[in-house]
């Protein structure tokens, strides 16, 4: 049971869950704002890009963008700049979960079993858990692959997001035992 979590559920503090998260990237996808106009509607879209010049500007664009379009907006690691552009919520790098508190709708990064269980103890409300497929930002790299991911999603009580290499056509291999998927140019 994830103790602070169990006293502040998502839905009961007003939201839905969205089944597709994007994150941003963007050296990969340097504008956006056509990709947040496709999602499908109750999505969420995470500003990443921690060391861009302008990740405030882009966080204000980003807000108004998915306020127009009814999708949650979260920014990763930072709790002000979250605050200020009054997101919905953050999301933890692994490496952040358990340091830096729970705001508004929490998700946090995983790559193990291990990260989940950090994330349930820390409050997170949802993890993206990656990568369960090859990936074209990580060429070559490790893959938990699609019976490992499954068995983690099965092991904890939080909404898992699969991520890495997810298309909307590899999101149908998923199965029941996800929330949904997290992707970046798969929207692009």
């Amino acid at each position: 049971m994830r103790p602070e979590s169990a006293s502040r559920p998502f839905a009961a503090r007003g939201f839905a869950l969205p089944r597709v998260i994007m994150p941003t990237d963007l050296d990969r996808v340097p504008d956006p704002l056509p990709s947040i106009a496709r999602l499908p509607a109750g999505s969420a879209v995470i500003l990443r890009d921690r060391g861009h010049p302008d990740r405030a500007g882009w966080a204000a664009l980003l807000r108004e963008a998915t306020l127009a379009a009814g999708h949650l907006f979260l920014i990763a690691n930072d709790p002000d700049l979250a605050t200020a552009a009054m997101a919905d919520g953050i999301h933890l790098a692994e490496a952040d979960v358990g340091r830096v508190p729970p705001l508004g709708f929490t998700t946090a990064a995983c790559h193990s079993l291990e990260a989940v269980r950090r994330a349930e103890i820390a409050g997170a409300d949802a993890v993206l858990l990656s990568p369960v497929f090859p990936t074209a930002s990580h060429p070559g790299g490790r893959v938990l692959g699609l019976q490992r991911a499954r068995a983690i999603a099965a092991a904890t009580v939080l909404p898992v997001y699969a991520m890495g290499g997810v298309t909307p056509a590899k999101a149908q291999l998923l199965g029941s035992g996800f929330a949904g998927f997290a992707a970046i140019a798969a929207f692009a």
